[in-house]
């Protein structure tokens, strides 16, 4: 009986070892993903790609952006109708990594143009026109390293028609940590701002201005920025006393506070310029905070905000006070306050007057934020943030709330309460809410 014991887990143990291929690791991610069969456009395009590259390929997938699908549809030459974008790396050059133009005739689809790309991998897609031509050119972000906070981003335009279509590299490839399109210098075309870490020098940083009028890479003008920063969370182009400006939000080097670098065109230094940052200490002061938000238009006037921390005592850890500011003349000017639930991915806008004048609170466990006042110490209102199936699956579980807002999976739910210090409707806590 003891050798049958025995026996029993070595056979499961062969079976599981044994098959076609043998017992293997995942070498990767891609290795422990089940392929799923496109359809639609997409297999048109795969068999498309299927006929181009006999020998055989791996499709590659934008790591980021806002175009993260095997194949991507865009009308490039806005004739009304979309053409293809497909990466890949093909079996016979292993760890190179092209791109292909594709166009739909009829019902087949064909390559019209490839370019090889740069690194190993693609991170990120954008379109936009930036040599003032009037045609969209293509703005490709490459990979060198895995998971690495720099990249390298290539420019490409695309001429001719049909099989005489050809890509080609305005420029060599610029190394950057984060970049946006924007005309900042106001002269009708978007050219490219680059914030980049400068690796050579420790805690050091820039952020450079690029024009591609005319199809030449041309250095536009050049400011330091804070280096005390990780990564770029999100890039805005809005504006600064009337003019064209960038906001960049940057987390900081220690993971948990934020800052903001506002770069913007100055007429008088024929340049861009950073009006935070200080070269004496190499640092951006007056927009770091502890709170974790981007800016935002908070108050619906079309222009941009940036978050700073505002003091208010016995609030719960996982609330913040935002104290809401905008630009003018190299100086923050309030414009308003918010209590930020950072781990709900959400805000209240609240009146200035009010703002002192509540005291707040939050249960971990039902997520939910309640304000009161402090001058009747009543409720003025809660806010409870709930998983979209399970509000849509029991409706009559939150019968005493009404729907605020539908964003990211959730449901953001709110009841009012007695207050009469702090009275509100829900029709104004619609108004206030802003998630992130």
């Amino acid at each position: 009986m003891k050798a049958i014991k025995i026996l029993i887990p070595m056979l499961c143990i062969a079976l599981l070892f044994s098959g076609c291929g043998g017992f293997h690791l995942a070498s990767s991610i891609d290795d422990l993903i089940s392929p799923v069969a496109p359809a639609g456009a997409d297999a048109s395009v795969q068999s498309a790609m299927d006929a181009y590259c006999k020998g055989g390929y791996s499709v590659k997938i934008p790591a980021a952006g806002k175009y993260t699908t095997s194949y991507i549809f865009y009308d490039f030459d806005d004739d009304g109708q979309k053409e293809a974008l497909a990466f890949y790396e093909p079996n016979d050059a292993l760890g190179k990594i092209d791109m292909a133009v594709l166009e739909q005739s009829g019902e087949n689809w064909q390559v019209i143009a490839n370019i090889q790309g740069e690194g190993t991998d693609v991170y990120s897609v954008d379109f936009c026109d930036v040599n003032g031509d009037g045609k969209t050119e293509f703005l490709i972000s490459w990979n060198m390293i895995s998971y690495s906070t720099s990249h390298l981003m290539s420019v490409y335009k695309m001429t001719g028609s049909g099989q005489e279509s050809k890509l080609t590299a305005l420029a060599e490839p610029m190394q950057y940590s984060a970049y946006i399109p924007a005309d900042l210098n106001n002269d009708g075309v978007q050219e490219v701002l680059f914030f980049s870490a400068d690796q050579m020098k420790s805690l050091s940083a820039s952020a450079a201005l690029y024009s591609y009028k005319g199809d030449k890479q041309t250095l536009l003008g050049e400011t330091r920025v804070d280096g005390h920063v990780s990564a770029y969370r999100k890039l805005q182009v809005g504006k600064a006393d009337g003019k064209p400006a960038v906001y960049a939000d940057a987390v900081k080097s220690d993971g948990a506070s934020m800052l903001t670098e506002l770069i913007c065109w100055s007429d008088y230094y024929d340049s861009i310029v950073s009006p935070f940052y200080s070269y004496n200490t190499g640092l951006t002061a007056d927009t770091g905070r502890d709170v974790m938000v981007p800016c935002v238009d908070m108050n619906g006037d079309g222009l941009l905000e940036i978050p700073t921390d505002a003091k208010l005592k016995g609030l719960p850890s996982q609330v913040r006070g935002v104290d809401w500011c905008k630009y003018k003349s190299s100086v923050l000017v309030h414009t308003g306050y918010s209590l930020a639930v950072q781990e709900d991915g959400y805000q209240m806008v609240l009146p200035d007057k009010q703002f002192k004048s509540v005291t707040v609170s939050y249960a971990d466990k039902s997520h939910t934020l309640t304000v009161k006042s402090k001058t009747d110490k009543k409720t003025a209102f809660e806010v409870l943030p709930v998983l979209q199936t399970q509000y849509d699956a029991n409706p009559g579980n939150y019968k005493d709330y009404t729907e605020l807002l539908r964003e990211g999976g959730y449901v953001y739910l709110a009841k009012c309460g007695n207050s009469a210090a702090f009275a509100v409707t829900a029709d104004t806590l619609k108004d206030w809410i802003i998630t992130f």
